[in-house]
């Protein structure tokens, strides 16, 4: 089973969950927020395709392939009768002389001419990320202590042990008296 829709796209909210799963026949469930696709193993790289949008990226995917001949249905990519791909998300991406596009970039902005032209920028990933440069404690409104979070930078597991640097910046809670450091002039000019 994998998980599709907003949440595989990495989207700050997730207005619907998609889930899409291997069975013998194509089936669709929606109820409410859930979606759930069960589909077989020949059909499963379209399925999740479809079940992962956005659905301004499907448009113009199916509109960049009816432009080469082929149609892109919810079961696969097609010439004619003819299945060309469908196991495989990699599989209709490459049928299509498209670099992949990871689901964090189907957005229907232009994902679809740069990865024509194998120009998709590469994802930050978590070996990435050298240091948090902003982080809130329990001394304003965060979830954990000073002492925890420095542990978990000592820890052999998890985000926070591979950073070289983590910084923690504290806002003021409203009890605590602000003492507004710009004089009203500097103010007015922003």
């Amino acid at each position: 089973m994998e998980i599709a829709g907003d949440f595989r796209r990495g989207c700050e909210l997730v207005a619907d969950l998609a889930l899409v799963a291997i069975g013998k026949r194509r089936t669709e469930i929606e109820q409410s927020t859930l979606r759930l696709v069960v589909t077989d193993n020949k059909h499963f790289g379209a399925s999740l395709l479809e079940a992962t949008g956005s659905a301004a990226h499907l448009e113009q995917l199916r509109r960049y392939a009816a432009e080469r001949g082929v149609a892109l249905k919810p079961d696969g990519l097609y010439r004619g009768r003819k299945l060309v791909a469908s196991a495989t998300e990699a599989e209709i991406y490459e049928a299509l002389d498209l670099q992949f596009i990871e689901p964090e970039l189907r957005e229907g902005r232009d994902e679809i001419e740069r990865a024509a032209s194998q120009q998709l920028p590469p994802l930050v990933r978590d070996e990435d990320l050298h240091g948090i440069l902003h982080s809130h404690t329990t001394a304003s409104d965060g979830t954990e202590t000073l002492e925890a979070m420095a542990e978990a930078t000592r820890c052999n597991d998890g985000l926070l042990s591979s950073l070289e640097t983590v910084i923690t910046a504290q806002i003021s809670k409203p009890e605590i008296f602000f003492i507004d450091p710009l004089p009203s002039p500097a103010r007015q000019a922003f």
